[in-house]
């Protein structure tokens, strides 16, 4: 009897102990997973906040486009060409040094007007 009642205290002992563990471990997630989603929103928001206004509308409404493009920033002027159109460098197949424009394929992303077919 004294060997069932030290097996039972045994298992009672390490299932609350178990169970303990558990909980603290759930308690530990919960509040990392806060602390995560925490960070995440102060990066969204420092990401948010360095596009404060639309680069294409700045440049397209602006009485000069070309001095409208020249002020923006390099992420501003990249967000600008990326909402347009596709870049797309292949391989030259030279080595050594140069550059070589017809690697360069610029796709549209929008028809802007123009019929269904592309850019004329």
């Amino acid at each position: 009897m004294g060997l069932l009642v030290l097996i039972l205290g045994l298992i009672l002992f390490f299932g609350v102990h178990t169970l303990t563990i558990q909980r603290k471990l759930r308690a530990q997630v919960i509040a990392a997973t806060k602390r995560g989603n925490a960070r995440i929103a102060e990066i969204d928001e420092l990401l948010n906040a360095s596009v404060t206004t639309d680069p294409l509308a700045a440049v397209v409404n602006a009485p000069d486009p070309v001095a409208a493009w020249a002020g923006l920033g390099l992420a501003d002027q990249r967000l600008f060409i990326d909402r347009l159109c596709t870049v797309t460098i292949l391989p030259s197949g030279r080595r050594g040094r140069g550059f070589d424009p017809t690697t360069v394929v610029i796709a549209p992303k929008h028809t802007l007007g123009v019929g269904s077919a592309g850019v004329s």
